[in-house]
């Protein structure tokens, strides 16, 4: 297919899409009813990652739910379950393309073009979602993951990438309940550079004293600081909450 063409389509889906889009930033900011949230999973050639998809039920999913229901109470939120997640079918597509490694604001343009054309050919299949995560499941020896997890607002679509071993199922519900926050508005709150916290954002306990070591990890950072030069990594969501900053980027908190 022409270069000229295939971006003639990009722009296509663009326009037909967003004011979908805006409709639904302003449905998922007032809060006013449940966030439903759909979960592909993504066919693979790997036996033991495929059967780890295969045998994926939303039971193994009901802890994040759970966890969303309590956080959103402290924020005095009313729906018992404001997030309802819904494990999809596997979805036979080639794996969603990659973020530039050059982040030039027109390569990462012309990436979220075509991310969002092929959420379009491979998850349009009508079912009425806030918000979309696509999960790519590698063979559980791989040792480094290919690229990053993302979730991106404008588009409501995160993609989580995981190993396919059923040990790494807290690892698994972080990383969509972190990468579903991205796509209702929230930001990271840790410096990409070496992971380390946000002050004040990443501290649940910022008047703490002494402020150190803290007891919790915020979602959108996933490490809990112990001195000002060290954090721990965490995926136990009873050790993880939601932050101010995070609550009010999301509207559960003004």
């Amino acid at each position: 297919m022409p270069k000229w063409l295939r971006i003639s389509i990009l722009l296509v889906v663009l326009v037909l899409v967003a004011g979908q889009q805006f409709l639904g930033k302003q449905r998922v900011s007032s809060w006013d009813e449940p966030v439903w949230i759909a979960i592909y999973p993504l066919i693979s050639d790997d036996r033991e990652a495929q059967h780890f998809i295969d045998t994926l039920s939303i039971a193994d999913l009901k802890p994040l739910e759970r966890w969303f229901a309590k956080e959103s109470e402290r924020y005095g939120m009313l729906f018992q379950r404001p997030i309802q997640l819904h494990l999809m079918p596997t979805v036979n597509a080639p794996s969603p393309p990659e973020a530039p490694a050059d982040r030039s604001p027109w390569k990462v343009a012309y990436w979220s073009l075509e991310l969002r054309y092929w959420a379009w050919k491979y998850l349009d299949d009508g079912f009425p979602t806030h918000s979309k995560i696509v999960m790519k499941v590698y063979p559980k020896s791989i040792e480094k993951l290919p690229g990053h997890s993302t979730g991106l607002e404008k588009l409501k679509l995160g993609i989580v990438k995981i190993r396919g071993n059923r040990i790494e199922l807290p690892y698994l519900r972080f990383l969509i309940g972190h990468e579903l926050l991205h796509t209702l508005g929230a930001s990271d709150k840790y410096s990409y550079a070496d992971h380390s916290p946000y002050y004040p954002a990443a501290f649940l306990e910022p008047d703490k004293k002494p402020l150190y070591p803290q007891n919790f990890a915020e979602i959108m950072a996933g490490v809990i600081p112990k001195t000002s030069k060290t954090w721990q990594p965490t995926n136990k969501l009873s050790l993880i909450k939601v932050g101010d900053d995070t609550a009010r980027e999301i509207g559960w908190q003004k």
